[in-house]
Protein backbone atom coordinates (compact mmCIF):
# COMPACT_ATOMS: atom_id res chain seq x y z
CA UNK A 1 0.00 0.00 0.00
CA UNK A 2 1.50 3.33 -1.07
CA UNK A 3 1.62 6.60 0.88
CA UNK A 4 -1.38 8.10 -0.95
CA UNK A 5 -3.47 5.03 -0.13
CA UNK A 6 -2.65 5.42 3.59
CA UNK A 7 -3.72 9.06 3.50
CA UNK A 8 -7.02 8.08 1.80
CA UNK A 9 -7.61 5.30 4.32
CA UNK A 10 -6.94 7.61 7.26
CA UNK A 11 -9.24 10.29 5.78
CA UNK A 12 -12.00 7.69 5.27
CA UNK A 13 -11.69 6.50 8.86
CA UNK A 14 -11.65 10.08 10.18
CA UNK A 15 -14.77 10.89 8.14
CA UNK A 16 -16.46 7.92 9.77
CA UNK A 17 -15.35 8.42 13.36
CA UNK A 18 -15.31 12.23 13.49
CA UNK A 19 -12.59 14.65 14.57
CA UNK A 20 -12.64 13.73 18.28
CA UNK A 21 -11.27 10.21 17.81
CA UNK A 22 -7.58 9.74 17.12
CA UNK A 23 -6.74 7.41 14.23
CA UNK A 24 -3.46 5.49 14.30
CA UNK A 25 -2.51 3.31 11.36
CA UNK A 26 0.47 1.05 11.00
CA UNK A 27 1.74 -0.13 7.64
CA UNK A 28 1.37 -3.82 8.33
CA UNK A 29 -0.88 -5.16 5.62
CA UNK A 30 -3.11 -6.31 8.45
CA UNK A 31 -6.61 -7.71 8.15
CA UNK A 32 -7.92 -4.42 9.59
CA UNK A 33 -6.37 -2.49 6.72
CA UNK A 34 -7.71 -4.90 4.10
CA UNK A 35 -11.14 -4.95 5.76
CA UNK A 36 -11.34 -1.14 5.92
CA UNK A 37 -10.59 -0.85 2.21
CA UNK A 38 -12.82 -3.69 1.07
CA UNK A 39 -15.96 -3.01 3.09
CA UNK A 40 -17.66 -0.51 0.82
CA UNK A 41 -17.41 -2.75 -2.26
CA UNK A 42 -18.25 -5.88 -0.30
CA UNK A 43 -21.41 -4.34 1.15
CA UNK A 44 -23.06 -4.40 -2.26
CA UNK A 45 -21.73 -7.85 -3.17
CA UNK A 46 -23.00 -9.68 -0.09
CA UNK A 47 -26.41 -8.00 0.17
CA UNK A 48 -29.01 -10.53 -0.99
CA UNK A 49 -32.11 -8.51 -0.13
CA UNK A 50 -32.95 -5.01 -1.27
CA UNK A 51 -33.12 -2.47 1.47
CA UNK A 52 -35.91 0.03 1.93
CA UNK A 53 -35.33 3.48 3.40
CA UNK A 54 -37.12 3.73 6.76
CA UNK A 55 -37.14 5.79 9.95
CA UNK A 56 -37.70 3.23 12.72
CA UNK A 57 -36.50 3.60 16.29
CA UNK A 58 -34.97 0.58 18.00
CA UNK A 59 -34.15 0.04 21.66
CA UNK A 60 -30.92 -1.55 22.79
CA UNK A 61 -30.65 -2.64 26.42
CA UNK A 62 -27.22 -3.05 27.95
CA UNK A 63 -26.11 -3.17 31.59
CA UNK A 64 -29.20 -1.49 33.11
CA UNK A 65 -29.22 1.19 30.39
CA UNK A 66 -31.44 1.70 27.35
CA UNK A 67 -30.10 3.22 24.13
CA UNK A 68 -32.29 4.40 21.26
CA UNK A 69 -30.98 4.06 17.71
CA UNK A 70 -32.54 4.96 14.38
CA UNK A 71 -32.75 2.35 11.64
CA UNK A 72 -32.51 4.15 8.31
CA UNK A 73 -32.89 1.16 6.03
CA UNK A 74 -34.35 -2.30 6.44
CA UNK A 75 -34.61 -5.56 4.52
CA UNK A 76 -35.69 -9.09 5.38
CA UNK A 77 -32.01 -9.88 5.90
CA UNK A 78 -30.86 -6.95 8.03
CA UNK A 79 -30.70 -3.21 8.56
CA UNK A 80 -28.53 -0.13 8.84
CA UNK A 81 -28.43 1.31 12.36
CA UNK A 82 -27.28 4.90 12.78
CA UNK A 83 -24.59 5.15 15.44
CA UNK A 84 -21.76 7.69 15.69
CA UNK A 85 -19.53 5.44 17.81
CA UNK A 86 -19.20 2.20 15.87
CA UNK A 87 -19.96 -1.28 17.11
CA UNK A 88 -17.06 -3.68 16.84
CA UNK A 89 -17.47 -5.79 13.69
CA UNK A 90 -18.80 -9.21 14.73
CA UNK A 91 -20.67 -7.85 17.76
CA UNK A 92 -24.04 -9.49 18.45
CA UNK A 93 -26.72 -6.88 19.15
CA UNK A 94 -30.13 -7.42 20.77
CA UNK A 95 -32.75 -4.83 19.91
CA UNK A 96 -36.46 -4.29 20.07
CA UNK A 97 -38.13 -2.44 17.24
CA UNK A 98 -41.68 -1.35 16.66
CA UNK A 99 -42.77 -1.27 13.05
CA UNK A 100 -44.95 1.73 12.14
CA UNK A 101 -48.63 0.87 12.50
CA UNK A 102 -47.95 -1.94 14.98
CA UNK A 103 -48.38 -2.00 18.74
CA UNK A 104 -45.99 -4.92 19.26
CA UNK A 105 -42.24 -4.58 19.82
CA UNK A 106 -40.27 -7.18 17.88
CA UNK A 107 -37.20 -8.71 19.52
CA UNK A 108 -34.34 -8.67 17.02
CA UNK A 109 -30.91 -10.26 17.22
CA UNK A 110 -28.23 -9.42 14.70
CA UNK A 111 -24.52 -9.44 13.96
CA UNK A 112 -22.60 -6.31 12.99
CA UNK A 113 -21.02 -6.88 9.58
CA UNK A 114 -19.40 -3.49 9.03
CA UNK A 115 -19.34 0.19 9.92
CA UNK A 116 -19.73 2.77 7.18
CA UNK A 117 -21.44 5.95 6.05
CA UNK A 118 -24.82 5.10 4.53
CA UNK A 119 -24.89 6.59 1.01
CA UNK A 120 -28.65 7.23 1.19
CA UNK A 121 -28.86 8.97 4.56
CA UNK A 122 -25.21 10.13 4.66
CA UNK A 123 -25.14 9.06 8.33
CA UNK A 124 -22.60 6.95 10.16
CA UNK A 125 -23.58 3.57 11.50
CA UNK A 126 -23.42 -0.17 11.09
CA UNK A 127 -24.74 -2.78 8.71
CA UNK A 128 -26.34 -5.57 10.73
CA UNK A 129 -27.48 -9.00 9.54
CA UNK A 130 -30.43 -10.64 11.29
CA UNK A 131 -29.72 -13.81 13.29
CA UNK A 132 -32.20 -16.38 14.55
CA UNK A 133 -35.28 -14.37 13.54
CA UNK A 134 -38.44 -16.39 14.15
CA UNK A 135 -40.88 -16.96 11.28
CA UNK A 136 -43.54 -14.66 12.74
CA UNK A 137 -41.13 -11.72 13.05
CA UNK A 138 -39.75 -12.32 9.57
CA UNK A 139 -43.28 -12.36 8.11
CA UNK A 140 -44.13 -9.09 9.87
CA UNK A 141 -41.01 -7.44 8.45
CA UNK A 142 -41.76 -8.81 4.96
CA UNK A 143 -45.36 -7.54 5.16
CA UNK A 144 -44.23 -4.10 6.33
CA UNK A 145 -41.67 -3.83 3.51
CA UNK A 146 -44.23 -4.85 0.88
CA UNK A 147 -46.84 -2.38 2.11
CA UNK A 148 -44.48 0.54 2.74
CA UNK A 149 -45.19 3.38 0.31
Amino acid sequence: MGGEDWVKLKKTLEDFTGPDIEIKLEKSGSAMEQNALAETDAQKDRRKNSRVNVQIWAEERQDNATYFHLLSNLSVGGFFIEKKLPFQVGTIVQLELQLPGSEEKLPIKGQVLNNYKDPHSNNLGAGVRFMDVDKSTKKRIEKYLKEKP
